[in-house]
């Protein structure tokens, strides 16, 4: 069953998820040019080249959103695991701000709870960081 709860989980974080990431790479793709397409077709591209060669690299400031919005956001899950697994904290749905939780308010182990943070809060703000690099890169 350790399986079971991984992927439930994760299946209602996608369900979650999808809503928000539809209506973002839905806004891309409607700020993509008509024209790129037509010009592509007047010189005999296929569909695959299209998607290849204008749509993707379009979208990729969006994909790039995209991925590190939803890398920060399941670093930070704690609903969705503590529904599936209930106080009991058992070990195979545990997240970090989980944990987190349990160290600070069920074990009053505030030391660890404080680590745990601050590793967490450094890995969130270089994934930004990394976030803000790209972007800064592809806005050129």
């Amino acid at each position: 069953m350790v399986g079971g709860v991984k992927i439930a989980i994760s299946t209602m974080v996608f369900w979650r998820w999808v809503g928000y990431n539809t209506i973002i790479y839905l806004a891309g793709l409607q700020a993509i040019p008509n024209e790129l397409y037509e010009a592509a077709q007047i010189d005999g591209a296929t569909v695959r080249q299209k998607i290849q060669y204008i749509t993707i690299p379009m979208l990729r400031p969006i994909i790039i959103l995209t991925v590190f919005t939803s890398t920060i956001g399941a670093l930070q899950l704690f609903t969705e695991p503590l529904i599936f697994i209930g106080r009991s904290y058992r070990e195979e749905g545990i997240t970090v701000v989980l944990y987190l939780y349990r160290e600070a308010f069920t074990n009053l182990s505030f030391g660890p709870a404080s680590a745990a943070a601050i590793v967490l809060f450094i890995i969130i703000i270089i994934i930004s960081s990394i976030n803000v690099f790209f972007a800064n890169r592809i806005g050129r």
